[in-house]
């Protein structure tokens, strides 16, 4: 049964304040008993109640570093090979954006607290290739939110595109609070 119970409440969709009590308390009996899970659950949430309260380096311990997922690299293209253009939906690039967007705002995050006033309209661009994957990952304004930015992009995986590559022009507006 505790087994159960646990996935019960990873499982929850909801990370109010007013249950991470019950959760840290159901989360350490557990880790008493030795379920790693929970002992890490456990961490987690004070992690998370220490980012909320402003503490910049819980906040980068919680999410995860933003370096790309190893995969195998698309075929070379040879010169003169044709550039076929293919179709994605705005929803599809949407929605596989919207997947990422933690880690893109943990960028600017992480940036913001070396740069208050970091603020405006970022230019991010990449070619989706046959396969899904991500290359020639471009970010405007260069600097250290572009640098941060870039594997992130490189580690998406959209839908196949129907009929070749995509082209990518996504902006972005950022600003304090």
């Amino acid at each position: 049964m505790l087994p159960w119970l646990l996935t019960l409440w990873l499982g929850s969709a909801s990370a109010q304040s007013s249950l991470d009590d019950e959760r840290i308390e159901v989360y350490s009996r557990a880790c008493d008993l030795g379920l790693e899970a929970a002992c890490e659950a456990v961490g987690r949430l004070y992690l998370k109640r220490a980012c909320d309260l402003g503490d910049a380096r819980s906040c980068d311990r919680l999410l995860p570093d933003p370096v790309p997922i190893p995969r195998s690299a698309p075929p070379p293209r040879q010169a003169g090979d044709p550039i076929r253009l293919g179709h994605l939906s705005a929803e599809q690039i949407r929605k596989t954006m919207n997947g990422s967007m933690n880690r893109i705002r943990y960028c600017y995050q992480r940036e913001v607290v070396r740069d208050p006033k970091l603020a405006g309209k970022i230019h991010m661009k990449f070619t989706v290739e046959e396969d899904g994957t991500v290359s020639n990952s471009r970010v405007r304004p260069e600097g250290a939110l572009a640098d941060c930015i870039v594997p992130v992009l490189d580690a998406l995986q959209f839908p196949r595109p129907d009929g070749g590559i995509v082209i990518v022009s996504y902006p972005w507006i950022i600003c304090p609070g």
